[in-house]
């Protein structure tokens, strides 16, 4: 069963929506092996909406570079970019004006901090204004990327009060994000938990929804181990940062 909740918060100087959708069981209940089918995981995902004032100011920070794109992946990117996945739509896509310096915390497995290192190196070369980078101090980062159990990310992040009973998670909120990977779900899930990683990170870079279009595509909806972006993933990067 999927209950949709709405969250409005009157923020200084515009409103900012945050839209969760959930699969309904126990607000706070890790799930059996019984009740749990990680093929059926559902990625959860905050975003806030800038302001018209905001979207402008980043147009002129970042000078547009057209390029020629055919239908199909425009298509692709105003659905990954302007959508979202729970049906509610944005006039221009979002994006990070500033460097991202993304610091780790919970647990370090070797496999995600090799597939985390990767996904940076991939978006340096694909993103031209920003750099984006893994930190050391907690005090120098802007995107907190946690790794472990849902009950400790919520220890950690107190001002998150209703995680969505999900697998991965991401909160983005004007050059500031947290991203979350659930390890205990998915142990001994190498691929799956890489898949995990590399899609929140990028999700929150502001390509927000989810798509059943690709199968190959970092943000293809449904379960998948793709542990790469294809063409149209690194096409649809470039438009929305260097263009």
């Amino acid at each position: 069963m999927i209950r949709t909740i709405f969250t409005i918060f009157l923020g200084v100087g515009s409103a900012v929506i945050i839209i969760m959708a959930v699969i309904s069981f126990s607000k706070h209940r890790e799930l059996t092996d019984d009740e749990f089918n990680v093929e059926e995981f559902f990625e959860g995902s905050m975003e806030t909406t800038p302001s018209e004032q905001e979207e402008e100011e980043t147009k002129k920070k970042i000078p547009s570079k057209k390029k020629y794109h055919s239908p199909h992946v425009v298509d692709y990117f105003n659905e990954i970019t302007l959508g979202s996945e729970f049906g509610y739509s944005r006039k221009n896509p979002y994006k990070w004006t500033t460097d991202v310096k993304i610091f780790i915390e919970g647990r370090k497995p070797q496999h995600l901090l090799i597939e985390l290192d990767d996904v940076v190196s991939e978006l340096n070369t694909i993103i031209q204004p920003i750099d984006i980078k893994i930190v050391s101090k907690r005090s120098e980062a802007n995107l907190f990327l946690f790794l472990g159990s849902r009950f400790q990310f919520l220890s950690a992040h107190s001002e998150i009060t209703d995680l969505p009973d999900c697998l991965g998670f991401f909160l983005t909120n004007h050059n500031e994000g947290t991203a979350f990977v659930d390890l205990v779900r998915t142990a001994g899930q190498i691929d799956f938990q890489r898949h995990i990683l590399r899609e929140e990170v990028t999700q929150s870079l502001g390509f927000f929804n989810d798509s059943e279009t690709y199968k190959n595509s970092i943000f293809y909806d449904k379960y998948s181990t793709v542990t790469e972006y294809s063409k149209i993933d690194r096409e649809i990067i470039d438009m929305l940062y260097n263009e």
